[in-house]
């Protein structure tokens, strides 16, 4: 009986430990401030949700004005890509969330021929 006691409480002590750092796509979901390394001081927010490796939302532009946004990541690789459509303009983004998904960055393309390099964090 001992043993059993000492077996289940080393389960529920390790299953305390390990279950904070599991962290998924579905960490994704929410808001987040947008950098863009071209314009390091302008931050953009973005809301997104995550729904079977799809994701969908908002992105607020400088004027503004909500933007349509739509993607897909990867939950093994963490890899992701998003595309945002505006009114005049839309900004292709493919980056990858960090391990705790609290954090993204990558590359970006936006009005056809500009370049450059995004960060995301959680809001």
């Amino acid at each position: 009986m001992r043993i059993l006691r000492t077996l289940r409480n080393a389960f529920f002590v390790a299953v305390g430990v390990v279950s904070p750092a599991i962290a998924g796509a579905d960490e994704l979901a929410g808001p987040w401030i947008v950098r863009w390394e071209n314009s390091p001081k302008n931050e953009n927010t973005i809301s997104l949700v995550v729904a079977a490796g799809r994701l969908s939302g908002t992105y607020t532009n400088d004027d503004k004005m909500t933007c349509a946004v739509t993607g897909n990541v990867d939950e093994g690789t963490r890899e992701m890509a998003l595309s945002i459509i505006c009114l005049k303009w839309d900004i292709r983004m493919q980056g990858r969330a960090s391990a705790s998904w609290n954090r993204v960055s990558g590359d970006y393309q936006a009005y056809v021929n500009t370049k450059g390099i995004f960060s995301m964090r959680k809001n």
